[in-house]
This record gives C-alpha cells, sequence and structure tokens, in this order.
C-alpha cells in the first residue's frame, strides 16, 4: 500500500476503533445497569437504561457505516480485511446486547413493586455473562487468543446456570401456582441472560476469526479446548 494510502487508512481504521471501543464499553456499562436495576428493585435506573437505548442504536449505525466506508474505499486484504469484517459482525452483537439490556430493565420495572424470588443460579448466571462480555472485551483490545477461547469455554457454564434456574423456577411453579404472574418475567430474564452469554461467545468467535482466519462457530470441538498454532498466534500480536 503507498505511503499516502497507508497513511490515510491508518487515520481511518483508528477513528473506527475509538468508536467502536466506546460503543463497546457503554453496551457494557448499560448491560451492569439493567442488572443492579433488577437486584436493586430500582425503578429510577431501569427506565435510564430503557432512554438510553437510542444512543446505543445510534453508535451501531455510525461503526458499521465507518466499516463500508473503509472497505469500499482502502479495500484491506488479509489481517486487516478479517478485522473489519469482524468489527462489523461484533458491532450487530453489541447492539443486541443493548436491546436484551433493555429488556432487564423492563423486567426490573415489571418488579420493581414485589419480592424477588430466591433464584441463587440467577444471580450466577448474570455474574457469569458479565464477566463473559468483559473478557471479550478484552480478547478484541488485545486480539489475545486465550482470552477469546476462555469465553467461548464459559459459555458451556453460562448454559448450564440458565438450566439450572429455570429447572428451579419451573419448581417454584408447580408447588406456587399462585406466584405464576410473578414468575414467568424471571422465566424470560433467565432467557435474556442466556442469549447474552451467547452473544458474548460470538465476539470471542470472531476474535479467533481475525487472528486465525478460520471461521470457527461450528468447529468448538477443535478451537475451545485445543490451542491455536504458533503462527496463528504470531499473526494476531502483529494486527
Amino acid at each position: 500500500m503507498p505511503a499516502m494510502a497507508l497513511l490515510h487508512f491508518t487515520r481511518d481504521v483508528d477513528g473506527l476503533k475509538s468508536k467502536f471501543l466506546r460503543l463497546f464499553a457503554f453496551v457494557e456499562e448499560t448491560l451492569q445497569k439493567s442488572i443492579r436495576a433488577y437486584w436493586d428493585r430500582d425503578a429510577a435506573a431501569a427506565q435510564e437504561v430503557i432512554s438510553d437505548d437510542h444512543r446505543i442504536d445510534g453508535a451501531e449505525v455510525m461503526v458499521e457505516e465507518d466499516c463500508l466506508k473503509i472497505l469500499a474505499l482502502h479495500q484491506p486484504i488479509a489481517q486487516d480485511l478479517r478485522y473489519i469484517v469482524s468489527l462489523l459482525k461484533i458491532n450487530r452483537d453489541l447492539e443486541r446486547i443493548g436491546d436484551q439490556s433493555k429488556s432487564i430493565a423492563n423486567i426490573a420495572l415489571q418488579v420493581s413493586d414485589r419480592a424477588l424470588p430466591e433464584v441463587p443460579e440467577l444471580r450466577a448466571l448474570a455474574d457469569q455473562v458479565v464477566a463473559m462480555l468483559r473478557e471479550s472485551f478484552a480478547s478484541v483490545i488485545n486480539l489475545d487468543i486465550e482470552q477469546a477461547r476462555r469465553v467461548w469455554r464459559e459459555d458451556d457454564r453460562a448454559d448450564a446456570f440458565a438450566q439450572e434456574a429455570l429447572a428451579r423456577l419451573q419448581a417454584q411453579m408447580r408447588t406456587q401456582p399462585e406466584r405464576l404472574e410473578h414468575l414467568l418475567p424471571i422465566y424470560s430474564l433467565v432467557f435474556i441472560l442466556e442469549r447474552v452469554g451467547d452473544h458474548a461467545a460470538n465476539i470471542a468467535k470472531d476474535v479467533l476469526y481475525t487472528i486465525s482466519g478460520e471461521i470457527v462457530r461450528h468447529r468448538g470441538h477443535e478451537f475451545k479446548h485445543t490451542p491455536l498454532p504458533p503462527e496463528a498466534a504470531k499473526v494476531g500480536a502483529e494486527i
């Protein structure tokens, strides 16, 4: 790439990264805020999350436009191309996590005036998906193979917590049918949190694609537990 073209490409990518990382940080903050609003039965905080959803939508559009602009103007190749394509895909996952945070906030509003059921696995699930999203963020920043693989593996743990929480709620529904109306929003919350974990795992898979050049999403048995070859790690460190 000629020196001037490289300068413009680097400038545009740096601008994209800045917008993308701000979006990611805000999505993580919003998810945590929605979960805290649920546990604290804080209607005001829940309403703030709902009101802020348009900011995530707007930032997602800006990141997408920048990705498409770079692809059209600079026509990157190899790892540069994979990086931009991965940001484009992760951007969509972030927007969906924003939507799920809004859904959590709506549930928080529904339950803000009532006692919450005892579901220890629900708190474990919430903590798990927040940690997964945080580590997926770090794996994007660092292009870290091991962090990405760890996030993908941790999705199995999130799924297990979700199944345990659903089983406990189903048992409560059978033994306390008079509380069914109160338990149903919590039942929905489990599925929402599980989906957040799925999005965090998707982000990790896109990081692995950026580094290795392999589309890994249907190849968990190969990539979740088996280290990538040293040459792949070297490529990731150089991007």
